[in-house]
């Protein structure tokens, strides 16, 4: 048995013809090379059999007492569990009314009788090729979407969890972020200037840590297709100067860090995204600034 013939071992087709020396002379054609061979007499046989068997393809003979062909392949066409299963016409009826029959009835070929049993191996393993191959297809397809849905499902309990994660590090960040002004307006004049600017700069980095608490719920609500914004007057100058103190620590000593900023500048925004936005981009630069300084002009 050759590899291709290897292939379509135990495919399952199903014969209808009301002639049994048809049938006889298709079984004696098909079984060697490997086919396991169903058979019908009629058409009301042939749709309770396909449904039952699922055969692979079906060679449907067209001219039948009662159900004819056409009408036996569109019933096969109607019903979910038989739709997708190829047919084949074998009939004697060649004409191009009747070709164009055969396909609006949802036939896929036709073997004209009478038939030689070359063209019928040849045609029935390239359409039990094409069966098998459309259903491995699909079989993969509903992996790749099962697969999909569990990706989605591991990123929405992803998000779900960061949002809850962040929202339950937020209470301690606003606690810490409470505490320091207290010790801020309790302590102008009673600590060194340099102590008071540390003070200052914590604020100012628990302020940037709670902004990235912040950023990691707007994710959730990014990946859950909302995102609010809270416009307002914001004052440039005061925003810039909280972010150069919260990074102010991070800078590499022989840095220079410079500020040219306008007095009085304001604008119309969100400000806490501007503040990350900012944020991240002094990040950066201080993160890759070796040497020379860094400025910030407003």
């Amino acid at each position: 048995m050759s590899k291709k013939t290897a292939g379509l071992n135990k495919a399952k087709v199903l014969l209808v013809d009301d002639q049994p020396n048809n049938l006889k002379v298709l079984r004696q054609a098909l079984e060697p090379v490997g086919y396991n061979i169903l058979a019908a007499a009629d058409g009301l046989r042939a749709l309770d059999l396909a449904q039952r068997a699922q055969p692979d393809l079906i060679l449907l003979d067209v001219t039948m007492p009662g159900m004819d062909g056409f009408e036996t392949c569109r019933r096969l066409k109607e019903m979910e569990a038989t739709a997708a299963i190829p047919v084949l016409f074998i009939t004697a009826r060649t004409e191009t009314e009747d070709v164009v029959q055969g396909f609006e009835a949802g036939g896929a070929d036709y073997i004209a009788k009478p038939f030689r049993s070359e063209e019928v191996l040849a045609r029935v393993a390239v359409h039990v090729r094409l069966q098998q191959l459309t259903a491995r297809v699909q079989a993969q397809n509903k992996e790749l979407q099962a697969a999909n849905r569990e990706v989605r499902e591991a990123d929405q309990r992803k998000s779900e969890y960061l949002a809850r994660m962040s929202h339950d590090l937020r209470t301690p960040m606003n606690a810490i972020i409470g505490y320091t002004r207290i010790l801020l307006r309790r302590a102008r004049g009673d600590l060194p200037e340099r102590q008071y600017r540390n003070l200052e700069n914590i604020r100012h980095c628990a302020d940037y840590l709670l902004a990235l608490l912040s950023d990691i719920i707007d994710l959730a609500k990014i990946e859950a297709g909302r995102m609010d914004l809270h416009p307002a007057e914001v004052d440039l100058q005061q925003l810039v100067q909280g972010c150069l103190a919260a990074v102010d620590p991070l800078v590499l000593p022989g840095v220079e860090l410079r500020a040219e900023l306008a007095a009085g500048a304001s604008l119309h925004t969100d400000e806490d995204r501007l503040r990350r936005v900012l944020m991240n981009l002094l990040g950066n630069a201080v993160k890759y600034t070796q040497e020379g300084h860094i400025t910030v002009a407003l």
